[in-house]
């Protein structure tokens, strides 16, 4: 789904503004959920300070 599915819904309001809200935009079931990972959320976090620092110093020349 993702930014379709809210442009088709804004499409949707724009074209039958005689309809509710509650008519036009159902809310949708859940269709999955992702839990964080612990240990590789410690196993990347070394890994994302390096990428930042190097990225600021890298700012610079992309301005």
């Amino acid at each position: 789904m993702g930014p379709a599915l809210g442009a088709a819904r804004l499409a949707q309001i724009a074209a039958n503004p005689e309809k509710s809200l509650i008519e036009l935009l159902p809310q949708l079931p859940l269709e999955q959920s992702h839990l964080p990972d612990a240990q590789r959320y410690a196993a990347y976090q070394p890994r994302r300070e390096t990428f930042r620092r190097l990225y600021q110093q890298l700012l610079p020349l992309m301005a």
